[in-house]
């Protein structure tokens, strides 16, 4: 099993395939596996390094559909979201859980430090791409979720944990 990111977005439209693979392929990875969808143009494909030869990600597209894995993992957040901290953000992120149309779910393969790295600069690749089309939020096991802005606003960070993130604090919510 391995980590996951996501990205939560607004848009219920499955982000154009090519985009991606073109992206992808301008930095030297190559796309498998892919898997269509009933629901959309693609549910899931391998992000495949060309010089490593290795399956480096994981990718899932899951719309927030009734009956559909994307609106389990949505009302898991939605509980989730209730016991994290700083509390101002968990309301606000509960809040904007409603604007969420679909999650992409990327797997991130911690075979060796190789793979593990070029499986993160993959997953930013497409994530930028995801960021440009729509207001997103970001979520990563074992860290937390994002304002729209890439902000931490709510953590689950290890007590020992180091690292330079970037965080913001909401002082007041407009709704």
């Amino acid at each position: 099993m391995g980590y996951y990111t996501r990205v939560l977005s607004t848009k219920l439209e499955c982000f154009p395939f090519e985009r991606i693979v073109d992206s992808l392929s301008k930095r030297g990875f190559g796309v498998s596996g892919l898997e269509k969808s009933h629901v959309g143009p693609w549910d899931s494909f391998e992000v495949v390094d060309i010089v490593l030869g290795e399956v480096v990600l994981l990718v899932e597209y899951n719309p927030i559909i009734e009956g559909e894995l994307g609106h389990e993992e949505m009302e898991e957040f939605r509980e989730e979201v209730k016991t994290l901290k700083p509390a101002q953000g968990a309301y606000w992120l509960g809040r904007c859980f409603d604007l969420i149309k679909s999650i992409y779910a990327f797997q991130h393969l911690l075979s060796d430090d190789a793979v593990s790295e070029k499986g993160f600069e993959a997953a930013t690749i497409i994530k930028t791409l995801l960021a440009s089309d729509s207001y997103a939020i970001r979520q990563a096991d074992f860290e937390g979720f994002t304002n729209f802005n890439g902000d931490y606003i709510v953590w689950q960070f290890d007590d020992n944990a180091k690292a330079v993130v970037r965080m913001s604090i909401l002082k007041s919510i407009n709704f």
